[in-house]
């Protein structure tokens, strides 16, 4: 059975353990940045709420043994030692206080309190006050003898002074005396002073007196001696004190004292209310006690027992664990009221006849209990049709109770009699029925009927999703909350997720309630959700509270909520607290940045304005100062042009940068969907490597454009040159054309002329003169065709073919007994030949027709001018002669094919020759046409 539940606050304890030099702590004091500082007897210690920074003799601290710290109107911090020395901490640098020699030769082991004001005056308290101007000059400031002396500051600090007497008769503060009493016997002890509603107490020893009238008047004597005295800002008066704890009064009566459990028998050195709300407690025993909201009550539950269901009415609130136990705890006091023992795990229950009865089902059988925790009456296990009084879960609507089980819906009455059971296809574990729609979530998946059962349509968008429950919301809307997906809310057909992909960083959640805000139970804390800005923006917005804000655990099973008080119950117990009272986490962490690095070496802001690029690995480190939120998600980027990286790491590291211009952003949250600007030197210049200025590019530039320009200048020269070149060329070529033509070709013409004369005059025989006839034509016709080919500059290969053509019709006037077949076949008539290509192509047709001619004893000569798919131009001469032996070095002479050859390599063409005895004989050759050909 189960043991009463015990009540606590959720608090974290800082020690030795977890980051403090020593558990012996003497004061703990909050900045004007929000710091906290811890003041030990091995150093002090800055706290931002995630990361301790020590500081010592090694680093500048006057002295390890801090009593208590101060912060001077100018915002510098300064600690009171054992060693009667003092430091000053002043951006970010800790250097000994100049004028120590004079605290040191003070008389006594140690003062009391110290000051500063605004002048950088130092006022001591020991016996009497002192004054160290801001020179070095030390000044006594008079205390009337027999009396305590209260010196007061602009800031409300106050310092007690005393001279040494056997008797204390009188105190004075703000120009008035007050009578005191003081035994002898008691001693003074520590003296401490706090302004409380306008009115001033002074503890002395054991003693708190209050100044009213003309006297110092008792007002509470505690066991053990008073060392703090504290004022929160809920204006609540809170009393440290040596192995007693620490205790508070709401009211100047001192009659309700509220003490604080955890610090029983702790010697409570300070007591700071931080920025957010949070209390913290320097102990000299265990370090110092953070309470992030003394508003919020814990209860722990046993520690073995596992939380299967919550239930609640106006009065009680029912837990039901896997060990069979049934607890129900009184809303009002707490504490238990009653637990029982079923023997099988709770798994549901509902109320029945106006909650007057308790129907609770556990994984066997269902049973019913009266409002004592007694059973009237029990459902047993029925094996013909399953357990059908054992549901999985209930949902109570005005007329009926509605539950699942394995194998289907059940439907029963008020008085928990069966009405019906539908049986279903898949195991539900859950139901909700909203009018006549009624939704079942099975192990995964979401789906919907009427009350007739007849027809189950599944809900695509939930076909992935674990339900762990649904819940009505305003307007008819449905809220379905998952297990690692967030939520949705269902508005007739429409459906609207909220999960990661939206920025909720939640996605767990276990339990839901509605009134003026959502209330979300999640794996991370609790969120108290803006309903209005939900339903009528879509925007998920929230508080948030956790274990590190208040709560016994991060995870949330389930909420119970009664008018502004709220239940959260998870396995390790539950919290109850009243929202009106309560701070959630903060959302607004303080922001700093602790160190820029380049290359890993620390610079500062003003060295990121021009950096080299070698100087390409920047770093940027952050520090976040929160105490009750450490749920921090950080975006970086290096310009505004390019995506967002996100991470929860404070330290953001940009390595091997190209040259050029940076502006970084960084953006932090708290929820994933709210983004703040962190303000840094975020403006970067990594200058680039000498190869790449725009000083060294414009040099390339003109050095090319220069080497360009020469290049072209010589490639102009060269055309002019082969421009004129050619004009000497071709008026040289016309030249010797012209010379040729009326020198050579005029005599050749003279000595067939005069042949003629002499043939007729001497009788020459005809054979004779025949050959001589035919020597000169052929002699006048190659010079002619040696003039065409020189007068032209280019000959084309449809003025070639016509050459070709003209041949072949002299041949066929010249030669009866031979045919001449030609063929020409060209599609690149436009194409140029050199000149000397065009007689050496001449020139080996030629050839070859007049060795065909002499020797081959043919009937039939073939000409064949052709361009093929290779862009090649060629010419091929045939006959149907006898054909040779191409390897007889004789044939090779005397048909004058080195000849053709030798034509064929000068103007780079091909030369093929094919021929066998009796065969015939065929001569190709094929040049490459080309636009420069």
């Amino acid at each position: 059975m189960l043991d009463c539940v015990g009540q606590e606050f959720t608090f974290k304890n800082y020690n030795e353990q977890n980051g403090l030099p020593s558990s012996e702590v003497y004061q703990v004091f909050q900045d004007h940045e929000g710091f906290i500082w811890f003041a030990t007897d091995n150093g002090v210690v800055r706290f931002d709420g995630g990361e301790f920074k020590l500081f010592n003799k090694s680093n500048g601290l006057a002295d390890a043994v801090v009593f208590s710290i101060i912060e001077d109107p100018n915002y510098n911090l300064w600690f009171k030692t054992f060693a009667r020395v003092t430091s000053i901490y002043k951006n970010g640098k800790m250097t000994p206080y100049k004028f120590n020699d004079h605290l040191k030769s003070m008389n006594g082991t140690e003062f009391m309190s110290m000051a500063v004001d605004s002048l950088g005056q130092v006022y001591v308290s020991q016996y009497g006050f002192v004054r160290i101007t801001r020179h070095g000059v030390k000044e006594q400031i008079a205390v009337p003898p027999r009396a305590f002396s209260i010196l007061r500051f602009a800031k409300k600090d106050f310092m007690v002074g005393f001279l040494p007497s056997q008797s204390l008769e009188n105190v004075y503060f703000n120009g008035k005396k007050f009578s005191i009493r003081i035994s002898t016997d008691e001693g003074t002890g520590s003296v401490i002073c706090k302004l409380w509603h306008d009115e001033m107490y002074l503890a002395v020893n054991k003693i708190l007196f209050k100044l009213t009238g003309n006297e110092a008047k008792p007002v509470l004597v505690s066991p053990e001696p008073i060392i703090h005295l504290s004022v929160d800002k809920e204006n609540n008066f809170w009393i440290g004190c040596l192995n007693n704890g620490a205790l508070y009064f709401s009211d100047n009566s001192f009659k309700h004292p509220q003490e604080m459990p955890l610090l029983k028998g702790r010697s409570v050195t300070s007591i700071l209310q931080d920025t957010e709300g949070g209390f913290w407690f320097s102990t000299l025993e265990r370090g110092v006690y953070y309470i992030p909201n003394h508003k919020i009550m814990s209860h722990n539950l046993p520690e073995d027992s596992k939380m299967n269901f919550a239930l609640s009415n106006d009065e009680s609130v029912f837990v039901g664990f896997y060990s069979g136990a049934l607890l129900n705890i009184d809303k009002k006091t707490r504490q238990k009221k009653w637990s029982v023992d079923l023997h099988k795990p709770v798994v549901a229950g509902e109320f029945l006849k106006d909650d007057s009865l308790l129907w609770i089902s556990t994984s066997l059988n269902s049973v019913l209990l009266n409002k004592q925790g007694v059973v009237v009456k029990e459902y047993p296990f029925i094996a013909e049709v399953g357990s059908k009084f054992m549901a999985k879960k209930f949902f109570k609507t005005h007329d009926r109770i509605w539950g699942v089980n394995r194998y289907g819906a059940l439907e029963f009455d008020l008085k928990s009699n069966l009405l019906s059971m539908h049986k279903l296809d898949f195991w539900s574990r859950s139901i909700f029925v909203n009018g006549n729609d009624v939704y079942l979530a099975g192990i995964t998946g979401l789906r919907k009927t009427d009350k007739s059962f007849r027809k189950i349509t599944e809900i695509s968008a939930f076909s992935n999703d674990t339900i762990s429950g649904l819940t009505l919301m305003p307007g008819k809307r449905i809220l379905v909350s998952t297990v690692g997906s967030g939520f949705k809310i269902i508005e007739g057909e429409k459906i609207t997720s909220y999960s990661k992909k939206e920025g909720l960083i939640f996605e767990s959640i276990y339990a839901t309630a509605v009134d003026s805000s959502l209330w979300l139970g999640t794996e991370k804390g609790l969120l108290k959700v803006d309903l209005n800005l939900l339903l009528d923006k879509g925007e998920f917005s929230y508080n948030l509270l956790d274990k590190t804000s208040g709560l016994i655990s991060n995870k949330v099973n389930y909420i119970a909520r009664s008018g502004n008080e709220t239940w959260c119950i998870s396995n390790d117990g539950f919290s109850v607290f009243d929202d009106r009272e309560i701070r959630f986490a903060n959302k607004n962490p303080v922001p700093r940045i602790d160190r820029i690095s380049v290359n890993s070496s620390t610079v500062d802001s003003t060295q990121l304005v021009d950096l080299s690029y070698r100087d390409n690995n920047i770093g940027f480190d952050f520090g976040f100062q929160s105490y009750n939120n450490r749920n921090l998600f950080l975006r970086h980027r290096s310009s505004s042009s390019v995506q967002w990286n996100y991470t929860q790491d404070f330290n953001v590291n940009y390595y091997s940068l190209a040259s050029g211009k940076y502006t970084f952003d960084v953006e932090y949250s708290t929820d994933r969907t709210h983004w703040k600007k962190i303000i840094f030197p975020s403006t970067v210049n990594i200058k680039p490597v000498w190869w790449e200025t725009i000083y060294f590019r414009l040099m390339i530039l003109l050095v090319t454009g220069l080497i360009f320009f020469i290049y072209f200048r010589a490639k102009y020269k060269s055309r002019l040159l082969k421009l004129e070149l050619a004009d000497k060329l071709k008026s040289e070529k016309e030249r010797i054309a012209q010379d040729l033509h009326d020198n050579i070709g005029s005599k050749l013409v003279s000595l067939s002329l005069g042949f003629n004369h002499v043939v007729k005059e001497y009788e020459i025989e005809s054979s004779t003169a025949e050959q001589i006839y035919s020597n000169v034509n052929s002699t006048v016709s190659e010079l002619r065709d040696t003039i065409w080919a020189i007068q032209k500059e280019g000959v084309t290969v449809v003025e070639f073919c016509d050459k070709v053509k003209n041949l072949v019709w002299r041949l066929r006037q010249n030669n009866g007994t031979i045919h001449y077949d030609l063929q020409i076949k060209t599609t690149q008539e436009n194409i140029t030949l050199k000149p000397t290509q065009a007689i050496n192509l001449y020139r080996i047709v030629q050839e070859a027709i007049a060795n065909s001619q002499k020797y081959s004893q043919a009937d039939l000569i073939s000409l064949n001018v052709c361009d093929d798919k290779l862009n090649r131009f060629c010419v091929k001469v045939e006959d149907n002669g006898r054909g040779f032996n191409l390897n007889n070095s004789p044939f090779n002479e005397r048909y004058g094919l080195k000849n053709m050859r030798s034509r064929a390599e000068e103007i780079k063409a091909s030369f093929e020759i094919s021929t066998e005895p009796m065969k015939g004989t065929q001569v190709m050759v094929s040049l490459r046409l080309t636009d420069e050909t």
